[in-house]
C-alpha cells in the first residue's frame, strides 16, 4: 500500500509542477510565496514549506495548485488533520484541477475514522465526467465497499468486551500481532525491542507465554534461531503449535523484499527458519501469513502482479510431498 500512496504523491507533486507551467494564480506575492514553498519542500524542510504555502494561500485562498502541495507537505510531515483540511480547502474550489486529490483526501479521511466524509469523496471521484482510469476506478469502488462496512459496522456495535492479558504479556514496549495455539496453552507475540536493526535502534524479536492456572506466565523471548538481529514478526502458529510461519524483511537470503519464512518445533526447540522460496515468495512483498488449523494451507498479503488492488490476499496448499502450491489470488468475492 505505502507504494503506491508515495507513487500517486509523487504523481500529483510532478503533474502540478511541469516545466512551462503558470502556477494558477494572479497574485504576484502568493506565486513568490508558492515557489519558496516549492524549494524548502525539495529540501525536505517541511516546517518552512508549510509556512511559505500557507502564506500563499492566505494571498489567494483560491491558489488550488498552493493548497494541494500544501496538504502533500503535511501528508510527509503526517500532519494527517492539516493535510485533510488542506485537501479539502483545494478539492472544494475545483475538484477537477486534479481529481486525484479527492483519492488522497478519501483515504486520509478514512484512516481518521471520517467514514461518511471519506464515502462522499470517494463517490464524487466516481461521478466526475471523463474517468477513464480502471485502477483508480477500483481504488475508488474498493474504497466505497469499506466505507460502507465500516459505517454499518459502527452503528452495529458488536458487545465486546477486551481484557488485558495482564503485566506477564504487556510491557512498556509495543506487542502486537498475537498467534495462539488451537490449545489455548501457548502464545506467540511480536515486541519492538531495543536492537542494532530495525527502525531506528529497535527491532521485532518473538516472545512466549504459556497460560497458567494464574492467566498468562511471563513472556519470554523465543531467542535463537528463531529470533535474530533482524525483524521478525506478523507470525501464524498451526493449531498443534509446532510449525511457525513468520514475516521477514530485507534479509541476506530474501526473494523479495519481504518473504515468508518457516519453523519447525522439534521437542522443546525450534528449527532454523526457512526461507519458504518460490513459488510462495515472489520478488515483491509477502507479509501477514495464517495457517489453516491443520497447517496445510496458507493465506498472506502481497503485492505481487495478478492481483485486485495494490496489496492483495492470496492463498496456497501444502502438497503431500511437503511443497507449496503456486499461490492463487482470492479474487473479489473473498471479503
Amino acid at each position: 500500500m505505502k507504494r503506491s500512496i508515495i507513487t500517486l504523491g509523487i504523481g500529483m507533486f510532478l503533474a502540478l509542477n511541469l516545466p512551462g507551467q503558470e502556477p494558477a494564480s494572479k497574485s504576484k506575492k502568493a506565486i513568490e510565496y508558492y515557489n519558496r514553498g516549492l524549494q524548502q519542500y525539495s529540501m525536505n524542510e517541511y516546517a518552512r514549506a508549510a509556512e511559505y504555502l500557507t502564506n500563499a494561500v492566505t494571498e489567494d485562498s483560491a491558489f488550488v495548485r498552493a493548497w494541494l502541495i500544501l496538504a502533500q507537505v503535511y501528508e510527509d510531515w503526517k500532519q494527517t488533520s492539516l493535510a485533510v483540511a488542506a485537501y479539502r480547502k483545494a478539492v472544494s474550489v475545483d475538484p477537477d484541477f486534479y481529481p486525484l486529490a479527492l483519492l488522497q483526501l478519501a483515504r486520509l479521511e478514512y484512516g481518521q475514522a471520517q467514514y461518511r466524509e471519506s464515502l462522499d469523496h470517494y463517490t464524487q471521484y466516481l461521478a466526475l465526467p471523463g474517468n477513464k482510469n480502471e485502477k483508480h476506478i477500483e481504488r475508488a469502488k474498493d474504497g466505497i465497499a469499506r466505507c460502507d462496512f465500516s459505517i454499518h459496522a459502527m452503528e452495529n456495535p458488536v458487545d465486546f468486551k477486551p481484557v488485558s492479558a495482564g503485566p506477564s504479556v504487556n510491557t512498556a514496549d509495543d506487542e502486537y500481532w498475537p498467534s495462539i495455539s488451537a490449545d489455548e496453552q501457548t502464545l506467540v507475540i511480536t515486541r519492538l525491542v531495543k536492537g542494532d536493526k530495525g527502525y531506528g535502534n529497535k527491532q521485532e524479536d518473538f516472545f512466549i507465554s504459556h497460560w497458567t492456572e494464574n492467566g498468562w506466565g511471563p513472556s519470554t523471548n523465543a531467542g535463537y534461531p528463531l529470533n535474530s538481529p533482524d525483524n521478525e514478526g506478523a507470525q501464524s502458529i498451526s493449531a498443534d503449535g509446532r510449525l511457525m510461519v513468520f514475516t521477514g524483511c530485507n534479509r541476506d537470503d530474501g526473494v523479495g523484499r519481504c518473504d515468508l519464512y518457516q519453523s519447525r518445533k522439534e521437542g522443546d526447540s525450534w528449527t532454523l527458519p526457512v526461507n519458504m522460496g518460490g513459488p510462495v515468495n515472489s520478488n515483491y512483498t509477502e507479509t501477514q501469513p495464517s495457517l489453516s488449523a491443520d497447517g496445510k494451507t496458507l493465506y498472506f498479503a502481497s503485492d505481487r502482479p495478478g492481483g485486485r488492488g495494490s496489496v492483495d490476499l492470496w492463498v496456497c496448499h501444502q502438497q503431500e510431498d511437503g511443497k507449496w502450491t503456486k499461490p492463487v489470488n482470492l479474487g473479489d468475492t473473498a471479503i
